[in-house]
């Protein structure tokens, strides 16, 4: 989500020091206040963080006024992160414009953002790992579409089992493709390559990315580490961009598509969750979340709060010859037997969507990081009021 406004800016701090003394005058009563100031020929760039609003229970949110310089007289955006701006630090950050220079800002409603949580001006990015033609990504395009600006990026080919894997020995292209009316950026990059891509190539600040809806599933750790699917998701979680995988246990589109009942199953948890995201933000201590739908959903079907099993497939190598006497390899997998309680077993045994709350702090050392288990019940409450 993002709500974004205008200020006229009239004259500009050379220093940070200057710009520290200004904000240190105002008494903000705002914790873990922190700036950044950057003089530069064309402007300059003001980054202001804050991680607790007092009385407001809402945070992380940024604020990114960009000031683009024209002699002594500028013309800025700013924009948050988490969408939901309380008045109070809007009139503070006004204050805070003030105090280095600016003139009175011109901000959108600012009465009527006071004590809403109504998200402006989102804008979702989609993609996958099967590329533009999948018709999983239409889908998950149609189902998103009502909830904001939304762009497709997406390989040009499919890129299954790419991971986290990035581009860096070649280059990269993106094109505009139409297909049949659906209009998608493909790119000769991985999965997560069109994270960056999107964000940087196209220039544009996502509120949210959805990836998938992958043809088979992505359970199991085993899984998932090698996932191009949930590969984009982290990369967006890398960028601090909240992000949800999607995925659905079936051998092909056709058995798919012919079942109304579950495209309309998948729809509902996609725009529900979706939805819980861009409105309360990830559960703390959750930078992803995967959803697997089973196969030949009917009405009745529950979503499950469940942990990755560990294991899906048992690994295996085929080693064969060509005719020219070289050994060439498959690798390939057979079914494990699933593991009670996890994501394996919700989705195969039981015939339940799984979702997977997932981090990226791999830290064994790390014993400080704790889970918001509430609003993980909360979000798998608010599925299961849709479907």
């Amino acid at each position: 989500m993002t709500v974004s406004g205008t200020l006229i800016v009239i004259r500009r701090l050379n220093t940070l020091s200057e710009a520290s003394m200004s904000i240190r005058r105002l008494e903000m009563r705002i914790s873990q206040w922190s700036y950044v100031w950057y003089p530069c020929p064309d402007g300059a760039l003001l980054t202001v963080t804050t991680s607790l609003l007092v009385g407001s229970g809402i945070g992380p949110l940024t604020c990114t006024p960009i000031f683009f310089a024209k002699s002594t007289i500028s013309l800025a955006t700013w924009s948050t992160s988490a969408g939901f701006v309380p008045y109070s630090l809007i009139l503070t950050f006004l204050l805070a414009a003030r105090a280095i220079g600016a003139g009175t800002g011109v901000f959108i409603n600012l009465k009527a953002l006071k004590n809403t949580r109504q998200p402006i001006g989102v804008r979702i990015l989609i993609t996958n790992d099967d590329g533009v033609h999948s018709p999983g990504l239409r889908l998950l395009y149609e189902f998103a579409s009502p909830l904001g600006a939304v762009d497709v990026v997406a390989p040009e080919s499919p890129k299954s089992a790419t991971g986290l894997g990035i581009t860096l020995h070649k280059p990269l292209r993106m094109y505009e493709t139409d297909l049949c009316g659906f209009k998608a950026v493909a790119t000769s990059g991985t999965p997560s390559d069109t994270i960056y891509l999107a964000a940087y190539g196209l220039g544009r600040r996502y509120d949210l990315v959805l990836s998938g809806i992958n043809l088979g599933d992505n359970t199991s750790l085993q899984v998932i580490l090698s996932s191009g699917t949930l590969g984009a998701a982290f990369q967006a979680a890398l960028l601090g961009i909240p992000a949800v995988a999607y995925s659905l246990h079936a051998q092909d589109w056709e058995e798919v598509l012919k079942n109304r009942e579950a495209l309309e199953i998948m729809k509902a948890v996609v725009q529900k969750s979706a939805e819980f995201v861009l409105k309360y933000g990830l559960p703390h201590g959750v930078d992803v979340v995967s959803i697997n739908f089973p196969r030949n959903m009917k009405r009745g079907v529950k979503a499950k709060l469940v942990r990755a099993a560990k294991f899906r497939f048992a690994q295996k190598v085929d080693r064969r010859v060509d005719p020219r006497g070289s050994s060439y390899y498959w690798l390939y997998g057979t079914d494990l037997a699933p593991e009670p309680d996890t994501d394996v077993y919700t989705v195969l045994v039981e015939g339940q969507i799984a979702v997977t709350p997932l981090t990226l702090d791999l830290n064994a050392l790390n014993t400080d990081r704790k889970l918001d288990a509430e609003a993980l019940a909360k979000l798998v409450r608010y599925i299961n009021e849709a479907i």
